[in-house]
This record gives structure tokens, sequence and C-alpha cells, in this order.
């Protein structure tokens, strides 16, 4: 499945290519693709928002997520929980345990998800809101988003994680372009000799292309 990723803000990201996903749509423009799938990470404010989930979808789009969020849609819900796999519209996906270690703002009882989705021999992992948990250096991927910031992951941790799951190419989320965080991502992620997708850039899924300064 070919595909481009665009990254819309905070963990928000769309996938343009023969199915339209979103996950975690946020600040979705007038006129922009109507959703295939939309997967959402959690419900906290600057990441789940009802107005642009339905700006997203269309008559036929299917929903996914928590059962808390879905819930909220007159859409065609389907609900997850960490660990279940799914094949959606051609689309493998499996949702992955999302939760923060200090147990504070993120805690591992309100079942967040990030996921790992299959596309034509690419495996692309969205953490949603989480710390680099145990559960997550078994998992293997090509690319990911990795969220850095407090109570969540240190550029040093996002990169330790990436290397355990093999990544390819990452991008960090929950950012601001520009920013020093961002910037730190940057090193630690390529001394590890992975390459560094820029938040703002618009990269393709199968071709690993676009990476910062690519």
């Amino acid at each position: 499945m070919q595909g481009c990723w665009r990254w819309l803000g905070k963990t928000g990201v769309r996938l343009n290519g023969e199915k339209i996903i979103y996950i975690d749509p946020i600040s979705v423009e007038s006129g922009a693709p109507k959703a295939d799938l939309i997967l959402l990470t959690h419900g906290h404010e600057e990441h789940f928002s009802p107005a642009d989930v339905t700006r997203a979808a269309g008559p036929q789009t299917i929903v996914a997520g928590p059962a808390a969020c879905i819930g909220l849609f007159r859409l065609n819900q389907l609900p997850f929980e960490a660990g279940e796999s799914r094949t959606i519209l051609g689309v493998s996906v499996t949702a992955t345990p999302a939760y923060g270690l200090d147990n504070s703002r993120h805690p591992k009882s309100a079942a967040g998800l990030g996921y790992l989705i299959d596309l034509g021999g690419m495996r692309i992992f969205h953490a949603g809101d989480t710390a680099a948990v145990p559960e997550l250096r078994a998992l293997k991927a090509d690319a990911g988003f990795l969220p850095v910031g407090p109570g969540l992951m240190s550029a040093r941790e996002a990169s330790a994680l990436a290397r355990d799951m093999g990544l390819r190419a990452a991008a960090p989320t929950h950012i601001d372009p520009g920013s020093k965080e961002e910037q730190d991502f940057f090193a630690e992620i390529e001394s590890m000799g992975i390459a560094a997708w820029a938040a703002a850039d618009i990269f393709s899924a199968c071709g690993l292309t676009a990476a910062r300064g690519g």
C-alpha cells in the first residue's frame, strides 16, 4: 500500500494513500480527505478532538480505539484493547499498551493505546502517549512516531526504544517543531544510526524518503 504520512500536530497523523487513515485527528482542515479509518489512542483533550474526528469522517468511516472514546460518535465503531489485532479494510492493525511510568497523567488503568500498522510490507508504529514501557521493547517495526515530553519519553529513552524495536526511521510527536526537544530527539536518534524525520515533514511510509536532510 503506497502512501505518505503527514503530521497534524501533537500525536495526530494522516496517511494519504490507497486508504486514508487518521490517528488522533487534530487541526483537520476544511476540504481534507475523508477517512476510511480513524484510530484513537486516548481521551486527553489535546489529542482527542471530537470536532476533528467528525470533520475527518465520512458516512462509511470506521472509528477504532478505546471504547470510552469511540462510543461518542455515530460512526461505525470498533473497540480495541491492548494486544488485540484486527484486519480493517485490508489493513492489519495491532493495538499496543500506552501508559506512563510515573502513574500520574497516563495511568495504565486508563487503557491508552498505540498502534502497529502493516502497510504493504512496511510496519509503522504509532506509540500514542506512553513512556518507554517494557511491553514495547519486544515489538518490531520499520518506522515509528514516538512521543517526547514530561511523563512520556526523553529523547534518549525514545532513541533507545527505537533501537530496541529495530526502527530504520523515527519522528517525534507531542513536541513543537524547531524546539530544543525536537533537536535533542534528532541528535539521539541519529546517534543510533536511525533516520530522523522532522515532525512537520511529509514523508513516504514505503520508501522512508524525506528523512531529515533527505
